[in-house]
């Protein structure tokens, strides 16, 4: 129930809820670099956007690696409005998020080592969808070449990395966000709080969703990395059910690849004098 996702991952999580941490980190003020988020924000409210100013200053001042990226505003917000009325379950949540299934060891810059990882699953799991993106991916060959072309045939020279940038790294960096409407990524990430202990779950999600929209993927034609631009910013309003019997069916050819997270640090926990109730919840199928 939306009412109860707060206190549900809260628990899940096992955030330590240290108010006192949070208002010490809050206290130091906004950061330069979100003062003008407003604009960019200008269909909430002042306060809202306020909120989210101190949530990320809070989240750069405890890793200062993440002021150096654009893209954690939009990486934060879907959880911030989750947790938005709460600020240091929504800072903890956060961290926790970051910590299990960020790349804080890659930053600045994309995570090329996991985008690789993906795209070997996806080729691994959809051969024909893998192939067909890396020729989206490639560049028009010659000016008289254009979108309209449905040439098959692959330019000379891998495109790996092109798929990890164009396709994959979209994916990542707004943590599906962009590609989903908000119920939709609400119970995705309710599975994934669920299992967070299994991190790489998140790598099978990635691969879960191109799967289950490869019809329109299929469609888009080769040679025409704009056309895959354009797609990545429409919201897919896809089946989740789907998405999620994929991504659990995908979980344990994960170890059989050889592909994982690269070891992150663990969540917050609670202190030990403290620790978390008995919890029990069905938000894994909901």
């Amino acid at each position: 129930p939306d009412g109860e996702r707060p206190q549900i991952w809260c628990r899940l999580l096992q955030l330590p809820c240290n108010r006192e941490r949070y208002k010490d980190l809050e206290a130091a003020g906004v950061h330069p670099k979100f003062e003008d988020m407003g604009e960019k924000y200008n269909r909430h409210s002042s306060g809202t956007v306020q909120r989210l100013k101190h949530l990320l200053s809070a989240l750069i001042r405890w890793s200062p690696s993440w002021a150096e990226e654009s893209y954690l505003p939009a990486m934060a917000f879907r959880f911030f409005k989750v947790m938005g009325g709460n600020p240091t379950a929504c800072f903890e949540t956060m961290v926790a998020v970051l910590s299990i299934w960020g790349w804080t060891e890659e930053l600045p810059g994309p995570p090329f080592d996991m985008l690789e990882r993906v795209s070997v699953l996806l080729e691994e799991a959809d051969p024909a969808l893998h192939r067909h993106l890396r020729l989206v991916c490639e560049p028009t060959r010659s000016r008289d070449e254009s979108c309209n072309s449905r040439s098959s045939h692959p330019a000379d020279g891998g495109s790996s990395k092109r798929l990890n940038m164009a396709v994959l790294w979209p994916l990542f960096r707004t943590l599906f966000a962009d590609i989903l409407p908000v119920q939709l990524w609400l119970q995705l990430w309710d599975n994934l709080i669920l299992r967070s202990g299994e991190p790489d779950m998140m790598l099978a999600a990635s691969v879960a969703l191109l799967h289950s929209s490869r019809a329109s993927l299929l469609a888009l034609p080769p040679f025409c990395p704009q056309a895959l631009e354009e797609w990545l910013k429409v919201p897919k309003e896809l089946r989740m059910t789907e998405v999620l019997e994929t991504m659990y069916a995908l979980g344990p050819g994960l170890s059989r690849l050889g592909i994982s997270f690269v070891p992150a640090p663990p969540p917050p926990k609670r202190p030990a004098e403290a620790p978390p109730a008995a919890f029990v919840t069905d938000v894994a199928r909901s």
